[in-house]
């Protein structure tokens, strides 16, 4: 027979793997539905924010998103870029790293007339100083804003859901 104690101690722990499993179920069900290959998944106004760390080149990139009904990220203000390079930090916080990662625009045709994915124009910017080269951009976590690189390079992932999209 099990004393009050242990019942109580037995009762808390299910309750509180019930609320854990049901907190994992609504995170990915209402985001990503395979938060398992994401480091981080975050939701903010309406849309749906999931960060790899692996390192892809853009091209392997969107198509990781894609794979997921995603698109790569794509930043329409200030809010979102400060968003997003706030979680990435507080995710690596003690790592003494600089994260960088891949934007959904690119000048595909080297044109200098940058489109998001699905051929939007850019209406807004944050272009860092600096050099700049190649057709794609990355979001540079040390110069915090916008860098044009190689799309052959590597870079972690952010993909994007919601209303954009």
């Amino acid at each position: 027979m099990l004393s009050t104690v242990a019942r109580g101690m037995m009762a808390w722990i299910v309750s509180a793997f019930l609320l854990f499993g049901k907190m994992m179920v609504t995170q990915a069900g209402s985001c990503f539905q395979d938060t398992l290959k994401l480091d981080l998944v975050t939701e903010w106004q309406s849309q749906c924010f999931g960060f790899k760390d692996s390192l892809y080149t853009w091209s392997e990139a969107a198509r990781a998103c894609q794979r997921m009904d995603a698109n790569l990220i794509r930043m329409t203000g200030p809010e979102v870029q400060v968003m997003m390079a706030d979680k990435i930090a507080k995710m690596h916080s003690g790592r003494h790293e600089i994260v960088s990662f891949w934007l959904g625009a690119r000048d595909e045709k080297k044109t200098n007339e940058w489109r998001w994915e699905n051929n939007d124009a850019l209406e807004w910017t944050s272009w860092t100083a600096g050099p700049h080269s190649g057709t794609c951009v990355i979001y540079d976590g040390y110069l915090a804003g916008w860098r044009k690189t190689n799309c052959e390079s590597f870079d972690a992932t952010v993909c994007q859901k919601g209303q954009l999209y």
